[in-house]
């Protein structure tokens, strides 16, 4: 059996609990450098069940570095995507350098290998760094500045391949500055700096729904005269890397080692198991007949379930996923009794780009975007859109208030609306935010669908806003899904034992 010296180290790694580091190997591909960064295909390893490689990224400048997370996919002649998960142990974990595996192949693929940061399909995130004398502009917070003051500026900033334009100071607490800068380019996030001796702290904040990105800078004591003010790092996106064309190496006979994978974090709502309803909940027995009456012709013998909704997010601040439009699609195999067998989602964004695909078999999921993986919840479920019986038992149990009414579809047909009121928000600072949070959901009492979902939150002096509004497009029953269904299914690698 032939393992190369990288691999006895990644094998040594789980043996002994060893620290050691990824190292350049042997590479087998790299791209080039057009937004300054690149990536390099190193260690290939062929096994009889899986394909292992490590792929580190390099950087044209030393000024410039990884500003976020990233993850790397594997796709065929067709465009379907082969499971990429991350097996890259903390003890080896650079960042800037991961290990991952994937399917065995025959070695005649013609397969295309390319990195993204999730959920930026096409813009790599990277910092960039400047050295203490950068050019910058004399901010001149006049006598005895105090907190609630304002400045109005329009100061150029050079940072890297931006001018930033500075429009506005304010000093919202002592001995604190907040920098109001324009949004420009790709930029997403700017950290200043002084080198006035009274400096104690600098940090960024995003832009949020188009407004001025905000740079935080505190001081032992504001300074009252003229002082410098520069940029020290500016965060912004390039374009990916350009993807490798690989003909990945033939299986051999050798077996893998077992490797833990990276744990899975899911960026989306899965659709959690409906409680049993207890039977002195208010409306619980209406609701659960109308949603029995829906569900139960879809749970009859065998099949494929798929279900469309479309989501519209008000994002928060800093927030990058969801984002504010979502068409998610899924397919539920279910066997004769109802109970999932197997599932694969898709999200969607505006411009229908997809934004993420995850397939689970076997209580095994993979999510091929982000490239985690793992067993949850330990658990089979039956098939159920009932999100109504579940927010009744959570509002008894948090004794909030339901309120129910009968009004018009938007079809024209007869719905009950239910909404489900929650206690007020409190600030950090003791203070209400909210008086009043809830969800409202829309049920058609023709057909027992459940067909709106929307959360909201009310202010104390009445206004609302709705935070988010989930529409359900589609639920049918088919024999078969597509092939390319099948395939995501088909390629994951369950794990032994």
């Amino acid at each position: 059996m032939r393992i190369n010296f990288f691999f006895r180290q990644l094998i040594f790694v789980f043996l002994l609990g060893s620290a050691l580091f990824l190292t350049a190997g042997a590479v087998a591909a790299e791209t080039t450098e057009p937004g300054g960064v690149s990536f390099s295909l190193e260690n290939v390893e062929a096994f009889s069940d899986r394909t292992v490689f490590q792929i580190s990224l390099q950087f044209s400048r030393p000024d410039l570095a990884l500003a976020g997370s990233w993850h790397a996919e594997l796709m065929d002649e067709k465009g379907l995507p082969y499971p990429v998960i991350d097996i890259t142990p903390s003890e080896l974990n650079t960042g800037e350098a991961k290990i991952f595996q994937t399917s065995s192949f025959v070695g005649t693929e013609a397969l295309t290998l390319s990195v993204s940061a999730f959920p930026y399909p096409d813009s790599f995130p990277i910092l960039e760094e400047f050295p203490p004398d950068y050019a910058g502009f004399l901010f001149d917070p006049g006598q005895d500045p105090q907190p609630g003051d304002v400045w109005e500026l329009d100061e150029s900033l050079p940072a890297g391949p931006f001018t930033l334009r500075v429009v506005g100071a304010r000093m919202p607490a002592e001995n604190t500055l907040v920098f109001e800068i324009e949004p420009v380019g790709t930029v997403t996030d700017v950290m200043l700096f002084t080198t006035d001796p009274n400096l104690a702290g600098a940090r960024g904040g995003p832009a949020y729904h188009g407004e001025n990105i905000t740079s935080e800078v505190t001081f032992h004591n504001i300074p009252e005269e003229p002082f410098p003010v520069s940029v020290s790092r500016v965060y912004y996106g390039v374009e990916n890397p350009p993807a490798l064309s690989w003909q990945p190496p033939a299986a051999t006979e050798v077996t893998g080692p077992i490797l833990e994978t990276t744990p899975m974090i899911f960026p989306f709502s899965e659709t959690q198991p409906t409680r049993t309803p207890a039977s002195d909940i208010p409306y619980q027995a209406e609701v659960r007949e109308l949603a029995q009456k829906f569900e139960d012709p879809l749970r009859q013998g065998p099949g494929w379930i798929h279900v469309v909704t479309e989501r519209h997010t008000d994002p928060s601040a800093g927030q990058s996923y969801p984002p504010e439009f979502i068409r998610s699609e899924y397919w539920y195999e279910t066997d004769d009794t109802g109970l999932i067998l197997n599932e694969v989602s898709m999200d969607y964004g505006k411009d229908d780009h997809l934004l993420q695909r995850s397939a689970t078999k076997g209580g095994y999921t993979v999510n091929y975007t982000a490239g985690g993986s793992g067993f949850f919840g330990g658990f089979q479920r039956s098939f159920s859109l009932d999100t109504l019986s579940r927010e009744l038992a959570d509002a008894q149990s948090s004794d909030g208030t339901v309120l129910r009414e009968e009004v018009t579809c938007a079809d024209g047909g007869f719905c009950l609306l239910f909404t489900l009121l929650h206690d007020a928000l409190i600030g950090i600072d003791g203070q209400t935010v909210f008086s009043e949070r809830g969800i409202r959901i829309w049920l058609d009492r023709q057909s027992g669908q459940q067909t709106k979902w929307q959360t909201f939150e009310r202010t104390l002096d009445g206004s609302e806003k709705v935070t988010e509004t989930t529409n359900m497009i589609l639920v049918e029953k088919s024999a078969q899904p597509p092939q390319e269904i099948l395939e995501l299914l088909e390629r994951i690698i369950l794990p032994p034992g």
